[in-house]
């Protein structure tokens, strides 16, 4: 493989697909509400007009979007566990039933499948619903139909404006158009990161003082919320973006970088969630090749200089232009 190109979402918006996370959030709004409500009330992301779409300098709030996948990490479990403390069991009332040990833990249950396989499945819905602009004829960019490409959105952009044979692409996430597969989207930190806080007594406490402590958090422990709370932190592992796992079923294709010499990176931001494809890219190629990355605007020039070079990749391997320098009709 001499010469391979990494596709990101820039490639798309650039042809006129409308896949940035905003407007998935203005589907959200309207067909999975839901959702949308979870995302702002628990993620700390907001509710956007649409109407912001039309202008050209948008608010700050609005770009804490863009990293969306990233932010799938900052859930705030605890005050939906707080919101739903009515549902422990209470076994000293005249109304408790043996199933009221499970309700929390069900609801839980809902909570989780909600922001993972639902998000998931209406993200894929997303996908396919969106349009592909016809007339693109002043947006083309030259493209070498002989290299090989890494794509990672969800779309297939590259068939269809550009007649890039299949068994020249990876769709490392999967296709949203393909019935049988799962998109693979989520966050980049490790589930074990995400523990429940366990109470420690002093470290100076007396044997008296010890066996007190342990009788208090006897007292204080109640099983249906014990298990809600194992039951919402299995969020993490679910909404987690195994990259690892992605890399090894792939492995065939990285291990074919040994001898490329040439890496264009188009559309693609090469944030910390896609950092470990990067990382072996990296360590597969030897630093052997060039690479050439993308930029919309300046700032995003720098930042990608410095992501490349904190990866270890030489500065003089490096090189940024815009999406425009490709254009075949300029």
């Amino acid at each position: 493989m001499k010469e391979l190109y990494t596709i990101g979402n820039g490639f798309d918006i650039h042809h006129g697909l409308q896949t940035h996370y905003q407007v998935f959030s203005y589907y959200l709004q309207k067909h999975h509400f839901s959702i949308h409500e979870r995302l702002v009330e628990n993620y700390g992301l907001p509710s956007l007009d649409p109407d912001l779409e039309e202008f050209e300098n948008k608010p700050a709030h609005y770009y804490l979007w863009s990293d969306f996948e990233k932010r799938l990490a900052d859930f705030d479990f605890q005050s939906v566990l707080n919101d739903n403390d009515d549902l422990t069991a209470n076994p000293a009332s005249e109304e408790f039933r043996d199933g009221d040990w499970d309700t929390f833990e069900i609801v839980m249950e809902e909570v989780v499948n909600e922001l993972t396989t639902e998000l998931y499945d209406a993200f894929k819905k997303f996908i396919n619903q969106v349009d592909f602009p016809e007339n693109i004829y002043e947006k083309k960019i030259s493209l070498n139909q002989d290299a090989f490409y890494l794509n990672f959105n969800y779309t297939n952009s590259l068939e269809h404006y550009y007649n890039i044979p299949g068994d020249k692409i990876l769709h490392i996430h999967n296709r949203a158009d393909s019935s049988n597969e799962v998109l693979v989207l989520g966050h980049g930190i490790e589930p074990n990161k995400f523990k429940r806080d366990e109470p420690q007594p002093s470290i100076n406490a007396t044997e008296e003082e010890l066996f007190e402590w342990n009788m208090e958090q006897g007292r204080n422990w109640e099983l249906s919320s014990d298990r809600a709370l194992d039951m919402i932190l299995t969020y993490f592992s679910k909404s987690h973006k195994q990259t690892d796992n992605v890399i090894q079923q792939n492995r065939p294709f990285f291990d074919m970088l040994d001898d490329t010499i040439k890496i264009t990176v188009l559309g693609h931001s090469l944030g910390e969630v896609d950092q470990p494809y990067l990382r072996e890219i990296l360590e597969k190629n030897g630093f052997k090749a060039d690479w050439r990355v993308s930029y919309y605007e300046p700032k995003d020039a720098q930042k990608i200089f410095a992501t490349l070079v904190k990866l270890g990749l030489p500065k003089e391997k490096i090189s940024t232009f815009k999406t425009t320098d490709l254009l075949l009709n300029k």
